[in-house]
C-alpha cells in the first residue's frame, strides 16, 4: 500500500473521527507535511477586464473601445514567488503567523470585493483560507518539491497571495514605462506615499530575504499584515495616465495623488461572508484524532 492511500485512509478516518464530536463540515486538511512549493505563475483571480475607449473613461465593447486593461504588480511576481518559497523551505510559517491569519480571514472579503461568486467558489475559498490559518500555526509543513502530496485549495491559495490586492493597481495593458520585471517605481502616483512606503520597504526586504538575511521575517511579516488589509486592487483612474505615441504612462506630473479608499472597506457580501476560515475550531479535534491513530 502506498503512503499516499494510506495517508488518505487516515484522513478519512480523522474526518469521520472529528465528525462524531459534532463539528460539522470539518476541513479536509489534516496536520502534516505537504508540497507547498510555487513553482510557477498562478492565474488572475479576478474577473476579467473590460475594454475601455482611448480617454479611459469609459468601458463597453467593439471599435469605441479599443484600450486592453492588465492587472499590473507593484512589487514584482517574481518577488514574492522566491520570498514564499524562501520563507516555506525555511520554516518560517509561525513567525509569519500574523500575515497568514489576516490573510486567510481576508480572502472571503477579496472575492466579495471583487464580485466573484461565491455560492460557487465559496468552498474553494475557504480551503484556501484555511490553508492560510493551518500555515500560521504550523500544523502544515513544508516537505520536498518531489513529494505528491498537495493540501485541496493551495492552487487558490497561491493565486490570492500572487495577486494580493494591495499590490495590484488596474491600467492600460499598452504601457511605454512597463518593464515588466522592476519595482513599480512610479506607482507612488497611484497608491499614495503611505502605500507606497510601506511597498517599497516590502520589496527591498523581500529580495533580502529570499538572499539569505531571515532576521527581517517579522518587519515583512508586520508589512505583509498591513498589506493584506486592502480589500480589493487599485482601480483605474483616466488621471493617473498620460496618452501619448500610441501608448499609456503613469502621469508623474505634479505630487502622487491618494487613491479612493474603496479598498479599505469592511463590509463583505453575506454570500462570502459563510466561507471565513474556520480551521482553529477543528485544531483540538485533529489533535485527538491523531493521537487515537497513534
Amino acid at each position: 500500500m502506498t503512503k499516499k492511500i494510506l495517508r488518505k485512509i487516515i484522513t478519512t478516518c480523522l474526518l469521520a473521527v472529528i465528525s462524531s464530536t459534532g463539528l460539522a463540515n470539518p476541513p479536509d486538511l489534516p496536520p502534516g507535511v505537504y508540497n507547498l512549493s510555487l513553482n510557477q505563475r498562478p492565474t488572475r483571480p479576478y474577473n476579467a477586464i473590460p475594454n475601455y475607449n482611448t480617454a479611459l473613461t469609459n468601458q463597453g465593447t467593439g471599435p469605441n473601445f479599443p484600450v486592453m486593461m492588465d492587472s499590473h504588480h507593484i512589487i514584482p511576481y517574481e518577488v514574492l514567488e522566491r520570498f514564499y518559497n524562501a520563507f516555506i523551505a525555511n520554516g518560517d510559517h509561525l513567525r509569519m503567523r500574523a500575515f497568514l491569519s489576516s490573510f486567510g480571514e481576508s480572502i472571503p472579503a477579496y472575492a466579495s470585493a471583487a464580485k466573484l461568486d461565491c455560492s460557487r467558489n465559496g468552498p474553494d475559498y475557504l480551503r484556501a483560507a484555511n490553508i492560510a490559518q493551518a500555515l500560521g500555526f504550523g500544523w502544515l509543513r513544508a516537505g520536498s518539491s518531489d513529494l505528491a502530496i498537495f493540501p485541496e485549495g493551495l492552487n487558490t491559495f497561491q493565486e490570492f497571495y500572487a495577486w494580493i490586492p494591495g499590490n495590484i493597481f488596474i491600467g492600460p495593458h499598452n504601457r511605454s514605462d512597463d518593464e515588466h520585471g522592476p519595482f513599480e517605481t512610479n506607482a507612488r502616483y497611484i497608491v499614495g506615499n503611505d502605500a507606497f512606503n510601506l511597498l517599497r520597504r516590502l520589496h527591498e526586504n523581500m529580495v533580502a530575504y529570499a538572499q539569505g538575511n531571515t532576521a527581517l521575517v517579522g518587519s515583512i511579516a508586520t508589512d505583509l499584515t498591513r498589506l493584506s488589509g486592502r480589500r480589493s486592487v487599485y482601480q483605474l483612474d483616466p488621471a493617473n495616465w498620460i496618452f501619448s505615441g500610441g501608448s499609456y504612462r503613469i502621469n508623474t506630473d505634479g505630487p502622487s495623488r491618494e487613491p479612493a479608499r474603496q479598498g479599505d472597506v469592511t463590509s463583505i457580501s453575506s454570500e462570502c461572508e459563510v466561507f471565513a476560515p474556520n480551521y482553529e475550531k477543528f485544531m483540538g479535534a485533529y489533535m485527538e484524532a491523531t493521537l487515537f491513530f497513534q
